[in-house]
């Protein structure tokens, strides 16, 4: 089985599971070759309560288990450490997978150089969604739209009831949140209610909320030097929102177009408001400086508690909102070429 992935396409990175009401219990085997011997298997996942739980087992003659109870299925992580030969450490093997209440085994892969799951159904439908999303003759992100669009509507009529199809949702309709809310609306009641299904349902609200047409929802972050800077001090101009960070490869990628944008329209009452998804101040200010951004910059230096991303439902990067001097947002996510389309829209 393939590890679990957060999307499918390139070009955004993306930043941060059926239920009933008695715990079942989850048992996990693993077994592993001993010819580099292996010594620990470290366990991570997210309880009932959100909580992140972290175990430990000791791999004995190359086998380890563990045992947890939980009310449905999640996502864990499990890491497998080797001893130190001749003073070299061997790197660490893990895999991402659901942790279901049947007996899960954990094998090594045929190369060394990862692990493999089995016995399990959930994972196998991952295998699956991964068939859909990265068909094994074409490269990833060639593939056509609409063939994508056909095999994901048939796996949800089969799989309506699986958590996995969340899964498959947000790697193919991340960044259409039209699509996302028609897929999703297809799933079953207990799906939808899951702990992911809830987060799901909570981003498609947000998203909701920001489409065009909308009036953009105000918000105040501070720049560089302190100040305060709210949406509300660029009213009667055409602002670009742009959400960007500097150790975001994309995002860096797009600045020379955003660049180029904001040199082409500046005089024609059109800026940029961008705000930083950094927790390091100096790698921030570092990144304006080397893109040479000369327009208004905000971060809260907290990505994981930036209300202004919260607010406009961000769950990858780069993303942006074009709002009009009324406050209307009039276009969302322009990049490269797109940006031609400011000739229209700024009227």
């Amino acid at each position: 089985m393939k590890p679990l992935k957060m999307l499918a396409y390139s070009g955004i990175i993306v930043l941060a599971s059926c239920s009933t009401q008695a715990q079942d219990q989850h048992k996990i085997h693993g077994q592993i070759s001993t010819t580099n011997d292996p010594q620990w298997a470290i366990l991570r996942y997210y309880d009932d309560h959100e909580k992140l739980i972290t175990d430990s087992a000791k791999i004995v003659s190359g086998s380890f288990d563990f045992t947890h109870r939980l009310k449905e299925p999640t996502k864990g992580y499990v890491q497998v450490t080797f001893k130190e030969t001749t003073g070299e450490k061997v790197k660490p093997i893990g895999i991402q997978f659901y942790i279901e209440p049947q007996n899960v085994t954990i094998t090594e892969g045929t190369d060394g150089n990862e692990l493999d799951i089995k016995g399990s159904k959930l994972n196998d439908e991952v295998d699956e969604i991964y068939k859909i999303v990265y068909p094994p003759n074409g490269d990833e992100g060639s593939v056509d739209e609409k063939f994508v669009d056909t095999k994901v509507e048939a796996f949800l009529k089969t799989h309506s009831n699986s958590v996995v199809s969340l899964d498959l949702i947000k790697m193919v309709y991340l960044t259409n949140p039209e699509k996302l809310e028609a897929a999703f609306n297809a799933l079953s009641s207990t799906v939808k209610n899951s702990k992911s299904g809830q987060k799901i349902e909570a981003s498609i609200k947000k998203q909701a909320a920001v489409k065009v047409g909308m009036q953009a929802p105000g918000f105040t972050e501070k720049d560089p030097q302190g100040k305060e800077v709210s949406l509300s001090d660029f009213k009667g101009k055409y602002v670009l929102v742009d959400f960007w960070a500097s150790w975001c490869h994309p995002c860096r990628m797009e600045n020379p177009h955003v660049l180029a944008a904001y040199n082409k329209y500046k005089d024609r009452n059109f800026t940029v408001l961008g705000i930083s998804l950094d927790s390091k101040k100096e790698d921030w200010l570092k990144a304006v400086e080397k893109d040479q951004l000369p327009w208004t910059q905000v971060s809260a230096l907290d990505p994981q508690n930036c209300k202004s991303a919260d607010l406009y439902g961000v769950e990858y990067i780069p993303q942006n909102w074009l709002i009009d001097p009324q406050g209307k947002i009039i276009a969302r996510n322009l990049s490269g070429k797109d940006f031609d389309k400011l000739d229209e829209l700024l009227r």
